[in-house]
């Protein structure tokens, strides 16, 4: 199994790039495809040693089984009511997008048991962790390349996705986007402990590599994402000469940013994107109070406010993953999500004295932060970063 894992991790970083349409409003990846190929993995290997003739091992605890489950129950539940009133296609899609939900979920299962399963566990933690850290100094590489050799992406709009000008788009061709995953690598490469000087000297050039690529997105969400877990990567560690260097580097990055001035999406103090986010979440809130308790269908959104058959790459229609919670699953299912995020958090902040619990507190901290201002905790690749590292803990 841990090959399957393996496999997913060489595939993850090439994101969109690896993909192909399958409705205009709907996408498959590479990624959810090896994702499928490990979970289907981890069923068989459940049932066969569940079977008569086999001696079945001690039962696995899975920290975070009962608020994933009930959310995914109720996700389900208010999707086949939705089913009364929406269209076949639409509710098509729906499901769709709610398999890939379960899927994600069920990763965490299936990474935990991979892992759990194997003698050298602790091992085995630390070379998932270094690829991480890899996959991540990857992506930046690819959006530093792509920056200078493609700084226009106006060409991609015909094919739904954003016209960004000099700005860092990366593999999963949205500044915001690939900007949060790198922010999560430089995380795992913050806590990773490098002792020898070597090493050392190698994580430097990694992070100074990453911290470049975030820059150059551009991605406001992604900088309060990134600011929210140095801030509380401080905290943790209590170390005055690193919040010191933090504050100076940030303070240079500031000054040595190129801005175009044909690129509006270069000015860090535009207000065009804050306006069409307001009137975005206002909107949300209308449509989910129209059914509060069990929402309109998990994500069924889109369909709801807009009826186009050109391809569209805009995922949930939503810019904020707890108000899309609210709309498509209604309060039932937010208080279900916010459930899991609190026992996440808790158990994080609880053990927050070990490595990996360390990455995760700081992990949840700069996805909710980043997540206020785009859907990030429903992206693919964040929901699989975030059930290995739940799988890690």
């Amino acid at each position: 199994m841990l090959w399957f894992l393996f496999l997913y991790l060489i595939a993850f970083p090439f994101g969109q790039l690896a993909s192909f349409q399958l409705f205009s409003s709907a996408r498959i990846h590479l990624t959810d495809i090896f994702a499928g190929i490990l979970v289907f993995a981890w069923l068989t290997d459940i049932l066969w040693k569940h079977l008569p003739t086999k001696k079945s091992k001690k039962t696995q605890k899975f920290e975070f089984a009962r608020p994933l489950l009930s959310f995914l129950v109720i996700s389900l539940f208010g999707l086949i009511l939705a089913g009364f009133e929406q269209s076949a296609k639409n509710l098509g899609v729906g499901f769709l997008y709610f398999a890939r939900l379960a899927l994600y979920i069920a990763l965490y299962f299936a990474v935990k048991h991979a892992v759990d399963g194997e003698e050298q566990r602790e091992k085995i933690r630390e070379t998932i962790l270094d690829s991480m850290v890899i996959l991540g100094f990857f992506i930046s590489l690819m959006g530093i390349i792509g920056y200078f050799l493609y700084p226009d992406t106006k060409a991609l709009s015909e094919y739904g996705w954003d016209n960004h000008y000099y700005r860092l788009i990366g593999p999963f061709l949205d500044p915001a986007f690939t900007g949060i995953i790198i922010v999560l690598s430089t995380i795992a490469l913050w806590f990773k402990g490098w002792k020898k000087p070597g090493l050392q000297a190698l994580a430097i050039v990694i992070f100074l590599v990453d911290w470049a690529a975030i820059a150059l997105t551009y991605s406001r969400a992604s900088y309060v994402g990134l600011g929210a877990y140095l801030l509380l990567a401080f905290i943790i560690r209590r170390n005055i000469l690193v919040l010191v260097g933090v504050t100076l580097l940030l303070i240079s990055t500031y000054y040595l940013l190129p801005h175009p001035n044909q690129s509006a999406g270069t000015n860090l103090a535009r207000t065009s994107t804050i306006t069409s986010r307001f009137d975005n979440y206002i909107l949300a809130v209308k449509t989910g109070l129209e059914k509060p308790l069990f929402g309109i269908g998990y994500n069924l959104y889109k369909p709801k406010i807009q009826n186009e058959e050109k391809i569209t790459h805009s995922g949930s229609g939503i810019h904020s993953s707890l108000l899309f919670v609210f709309v498509t699953t209604g309060v039932l299912g937010l208080l279900a999500y916010l459930g899991f995020w609190a026992r996440v958090i808790r158990f994080a902040w609880w053990n927050r004295e070990s490595k990996f619990a360390g990455i995760l507190l700081c992990t949840c901290l700069a996805l909710l932060g980043h997540s206020l201002f785009d859907n990030s905790l429903f992206y693919p690749w964040v929901m699989a970063w975030l059930a290995i590292l739940l799988a890690l803990q």
